[in-house]
């Protein structure tokens, strides 16, 4: 059965590695990575359809290089400044009681600073259920014995990752959050 439906435009235009994530979040299920591309797409369009009476938050993730190739090198990323994932429309039907009326702007980096992962994002809309928007806070520990990107968790206490609805927390248990050294460290 269908609730509702988000569809969107996108393209992705990529010299190198890059992945374009679409997700969503709910206080049953915690936040599901609904669909991925890799590599350079074409100007396409995609439908997802709402099966299940909830309230949702969808968001989109653009990584520019592979995390290994970022924290084997970490001025690698500067050579890809100009991959990029354009999204040309956004398109949600069939929203009930409070649905949003505006998307949140993207963050925008100058080409000269440092591109950062944000770590504490911040939707400053207020909601009903939350008076001052949503907040996430990612915590990243050094953990030089996972494999990979590593392992997310969630508190136990709150195992959709939220005891509030409005307070997201996560851990992210990674090698890519040790220190690196250099030799101007020395």
């Amino acid at each position: 059965m269908e609730v509702g439906r988000i569809s969107f435009t996108f393209q992705l235009d990529c010299s190198s590695e890059c992945e374009f994530v679409f997700m969503e979040g709910s206080a049953k299920k915690g936040v599901t990575i609904l669909q991925s591309w890799t590599g350079q797409q074409p100007r396409q369009f995609y439908s997802y359809l709402v099966r299940r009476n909830d309230s949702f938050t969808f968001s989109w993730a653009f990584q520019k290089v592979s995390w290994e190739k970022s924290y084997l090198r970490p001025s690698s990323s500067r050579r890809y400044e100009g991959d990029v994932a354009k999204i040309f429309n956004i398109n949600v039907t069939n929203t009930v009681d409070g649905g949003a009326s505006t998307c949140l702007p993207c963050p925008q980096v100058g080409l000269s600073s440092p591109v950062r992962p944000q770590v504490h994002p911040v939707t400053q809309m207020s909601t009903r259920a939350c008076e001052d928007g949503r907040r996430s806070t990612v915590t990243v520990r050094c953990a030089l014995e996972e494999s990979g990107q590593g392992a997310v968790t969630l508190p136990k206490r709150c195992p959709d990752g939220t005891c509030d609805g409005c307070n997201f927390h996560f851990l992210w248990a990674t090698p890519y959050g040790c220190p690196i050294c250099s030799p101007t460290d020395l």
